[in-house]
């Protein structure tokens, strides 16, 4: 494994464009029968490894040649969720600056998180967040 494949964001880059190529990525068409792998799959073949991170992680940057960022886009979110376990919660908090720098720099796993929903992707988060009570300060405080 070579050192750039170390790094969580390239391993999810890598999962998404192997699902896109080998046409593992559920169908969503309303019409029966119908191959939903068309162009908006197709689309992100034709883009670089680094573009397609930008498309799929929000905060991603790359930092004296290391990869930083693992909180998804709203796409990032939905072709994850699509072939991996996803815990999925609403809330009503406002997310402040503060929320976004804590989950940036001690969250390992992927995670989605908007004003109305908070996604994991790796159990342990899941539950120390459902442990505090699926409160988000109080879950920032523990992380």
């Amino acid at each position: 494994m070579t050192s750039s494949n170390k790094h969580i964001q390239y391993q999810i880059l890598d999962k998404i464009i192997s699902f896109i190529e080998e046409g593992l990525l559920e169908s969503k068409s309303r019409r029966p029968g119908y191959n939903k792998m068309n162009k908006f799959y197709e689309q992100f073949l034709e883009d670089s490894r680094i573009q397609l991170a930008y498309k799929i992680f929000n905060n991603f940057r790359i930092d004296n040649g290391v990869p930083k960022g693992i909180r998804l886009t709203y796409l990032g979110n939905e072709l994850l969720k699509r072939q991996f376990t996803a815990y999925d919660y609403s809330h009503s908090v406002e997310p402040t600056p503060k929320m976004y720098l804590v989950l940036d720099s001690q969250m390992k796993w992927p995670y989605y998180f908007t004003k109305k929903k908070m996604v994991f992707y790796d159990q342990e988060d899941s539950a120390w967040f459902k442990l505090n009570g699926s409160d988000i300060s109080a879950f920032i405080d523990v992380i």
